[in-house]
Parts: structure tokens; C-alpha cells; sequence
């Protein structure tokens, strides 16, 4: 290497120099000395010199001697500059993202620890009334909303929580809170919080809801007339020509499709209106479980589908009884509906990392990934045709979605085409109860 003969060279002349002492003045050892001290010195000198260039980040200007100094000053200046082009370079990007916030039609903040105020967009003072900026204020002071300070305490920001304007009360605003992890914040426990006036959407849906509730409530009555003239009818079909008991027939079983439907958005209207559970009662899961399974393997009779079932006996839950029922049984079904004869379904009751989890395993053929993101959502379905003829209303995924979100609770669905599907339902810890007897 370079470095290695710059140093060897600068040996050889200490050498030269001493040899050169003792011929002319017989002092070999004091003029080695001399030497090394002068060497040791420039050593010294060098790696203070690098030292203060390192830690002050100072660029490496003047003259850069030959050796093992010129190499790592070199190595050195290369790193500052990629140093100083990676600092512009991010304050540049800082810069485009802080002035496209600040003309952000939506307000956006960042708060810190304690929910005061560290910066904030334009959006954010007309939000807020304010002429003037708003940092150093807590967000509890411009928001002064009980619903807020107990969202808050909670600290489960996964649902947006959606509050009247302070300025404005017939305006509706959603805020949606994101912790900001310390590799994009300086402070830690910094959140982003976005907010957005949804006052249109949110009307906008509640009319929705109230169309469909009023309008499947005035049908409940005429359908229930009309189907009920049908089923004398069926039970007497021979008395009518033969053509005709065909079309009665199919009257008959259309209207009793149409009320399952009926009846499902009523529950789902009412679900949706009621969006937490109105009992805690304790729900002993082993018994409601083992209770469920044995109806629905007298559906499995004729389809001759194998239930298994893996349940933790001591594992209780806390909310509505008839409500948990409910959907454990649209589960089931749906698993019986979709897996092939002589196919297993598994159902697991336990707790882990200090959640409850209940899954209903099929072997079917599966759902491609392109649709489980739109499986809750209502009337949707993968194989329409296949759907009605298996009786499904469209609604029960959907009905399983909204009950979880009255306890809390969140629906996972993973699936693959020819590996059946798993349907995982998650309860919060404070809705699970372990009984210490193991009981």
C-alpha cells in the first residue's frame, strides 16, 4: 500500500538522521530521540487535528500531508460530503412535505406527550377560530369534549373518533390519531393528528341507515301477509292446476328469502345505531360454544362435514350472550355452506397476549385475495349465483363485523383458493375473563 511505504520512508530518514548524529557527533541515541519526538509530534498534531475535524464536523481544508493521515483525512472529507449532500437533500424533502401541510386541505398537527400543540398547518387555525398560530395550546382546551379526554385515557386509536366542531356543532369532525415513532420524530411519544369535517358523509350515511331501516320495517308487515297466504297454498298444491303450483311454489321460497333478508338489515340496522354492548353479563364461552356446535352438526348431517373444536374451558368473555351467539352461529354456518362433504371444520376458543381469539377454520376451496377486503361489506359476494343458491342473505359477514365492534372486538380474514379460510375474531383484553381454578 501507499500508506505503508509513505510511513516506511519516513522510518528510514529518522534512521538516516540518527546515523548521521553519531558519525558526525558521535551521539546516535540523542539524535534518535530527537527524532521520534519530532515524529510523534506530527502524530500528535494529525490526530488532534482529525479529532476536531470528526467531532465538529469541520471540513478537511489546507494542506493534507502523504501516509496514513492524507488516507483517512481523505476518507474523511469523502464522508462529509456525502454527509452534507444526504443533510440537504433531507432538508430539501422536509421542506416540499411541510409546505404541502401547510396547504393541506385537511387540518393536520403534531402534539406532543402531554397533547399540547408543536406545529400545525394553515387549515388547523381556521379549525380552530384562531387568527393566530396555536402552538403551546392543549388540544383539550380547543377541543373541550368529554367523548375526547375518555378516547384519550384509552389510548386505542385504530377508530377514528368522530366529535361536533367546536365552533360549529352542526358540523361533524373526524380525528384521526398516529403515533410517531422516534427514527421520524426528535421527541418521543410525538403523535400526528389528522382532522377532517365529514359533516357530508356523515349525514349522508345516517340517511342511508334511516332509508333502510324505515323502508325494510314498512315491509316486514305486507311480506308477512304475502308469505302467509303462500304457505297455506303450498301445503294444498295439488288443488291448483299444475302450472300454477310451480309459480306458487317459487312465490313461497322467494318470500321467505326476501324476509331473511328483511330481517338481517333490521339487525343490522340495529347493530349499527347501537354501537356498544348494552350488557356486560358473563358469558360462560365453553358452554355457548359447545351448545352452538351441536346445532349446527345437525346441519352437518346430510352434508357429513367433520367439527372439531379445541376450546379453553376456563376462558370467559364479558358483553351481550345473544349477541356472541349470533355470531358464532353465522360463522358456522357459512362454514358449513362453503366446505365440501366429508371436509373438516375446526373451531378454537383461547387467549393469547392477553387477548381472546375465536377461529372457524374451513377446508373449502377458499376465497381469492382480491375479495377478502370487501367481505364485510353488505350484499357482497364472491360467487353470486353460488351464494343464493346456498340461501345466504349477503349480510352475515357483515352482521359478525358491526356485533365485534359493539364489544370492541375486530374481525381478521385470511384465506387461499384450494386451502380454505380462517375467520378470526379478536376481543380486547378487557372483555375476557380467566377463571384462576381452571374451572
Amino acid at each position: 500500500m501507499k500508506q505503508w511505504k509513505t510511513e516506511i520512508f519516513f522510518i528510514l530518514i529518522i534512521f538516516l538522521f540518527s546515523l548521521t548524529g553519531q558519525l558526525l557527533f558521535n551521539g546516535f541515541f540523542h539524535f534518535l530521540s530527537l527524532a521520534l519526538i519530532v515524529y510523534l509530534s506530527w502524530h500528535l498534531y494529525h490526530l488532534k487535528q482529525f479529532y476536531t475535524f470528526f467531532t465538529t464536523q469541520r471540513r478537511v481544508n489546507g494542506f493534507v500531508p502523504e501516509g496514513f493521515w492524507g488516507f483517512l483525512y481523505k476518507r474523511l472529507d469523502e464522508q462529509q460530503n456525502r454527509w452534507l449532500q444526504y443533510r440537504h437533500n433531507k432538508r430539501r424533502i422536509f421542506s416540499h412535505f411541510q409546505q404541502a401541510f401547510k396547504h393541506f386541505p385537511y387540518s393536520i398537527v403534531i402534539l406532543d406527550k402531554s397533547w399540547k400543540i408543536r406545529w400545525h398547518n394553515k387549515a388547523s387555525e381556521t379549525l380552530f377560530n384562531k387568527n393566530g398560530t396555536i402552538i403551546n395550546h392543549y388540544l383539550k382546551e380547543l377541543l373541550d369534549h368529554p367523548i375526547l379526554h375518555e378516547y384519550l385515557s384509552a389510548g386505542n386509536f385504530d377508530v377514528p373518533l368522530e366529535i361536533e366542531s367546536p365552533i360549529n356543532k352542526v358540523s361533524i369532525l373526524s380525528l384521526q390519531f398516529v403515533p410517531l415513532s422516534t427514527s421520524f420524530s426528535n421527541q418521543e411519544n410525538e403523535t400526528l393528528l389528522l382532522i377532517k369535517d365529514i359533516t357530508s358523509a356523515y349525514h349522508l350515511d345516517q340517511a342511508r341507515k334511516d332509508f333502510i331501516a324505515n323502508v325494510t320495517h314498512e315491509l316486514k308487515t305486507p311480506l308477512t301477509v304475502f308469505s302467509g297466504f303462500l304457505e297455506p297454498m303450498c301445503e294444498d298444491i295439488n288443488e291448483f292446476p299444475e302450472h300454477w303450483g310451480h309459480y306458487i311454489e317459487l312465490m313461497y321460497q322467494q318470500s321467505l328469502r326476501m324476509n331473511d333478508v328483511i330481517n338481517d338489515l333490521l339487525l343490522l340496522s340495529k347493530l349499527e345505531m347501537n354501537k356498544s354492548a348494552s350488557s356486560n353479563e358473563m358469558i360462560n364461552m365453553s358452554e355457548l360454544l359447545q351448545h352452538c356446535i351441536s346445532d349446527t352438526k345437525l346441519l352437518t348431517q346430510v352434508s357429513k362435514q367433520k367439527i372439531s373444536f379445541q376450546i379453553q374451558k376456563n376462558l370467559n368473555l364479558k358483553g351481550e350472550s345473544n349477541t356472541i351467539k349470533m355470531i358464532i352461529n353465522n360463522l358456522m354456518v357459512n362454514a358449513t355452506k362453503y366446505t365440501p362433504q366429508r371436509c373438516n371444520i375446526t373451531v378454537s376458543w383461547y387467549a393469547e397476549s392477553e387477548q381472546a381469539y375465536l377461529v372457524v377454520q374451513d377446508s373449502g376451496e377458499g376465497i381469492a385475495a382480491r375479495h377478502l377486503s370487501r367481505l364485510t361489506e353488505r350484499f357482497y359476494r364472491v360467487e353470486t349465483d353460488r351464494s343464493r343458491e346456498k340461501g345466504g342473505t349477503g349480510l352475515g359477514l357483515s352482521i359478525v363485523n358491526h356485533a365485534l365492534l359493539r364489544h370492541q372486538g375486530k374481525l381478521k380474514i385470511s384465506s387461499e383458493i384450494g386451502r380454505g379460510s380462517i375467520f378470526t375474531c379478536i376481543f380486547p383484553k378487557d372483555r375476557t375473563v380467566i377463571e384462576s381454578d381452571g374451572k
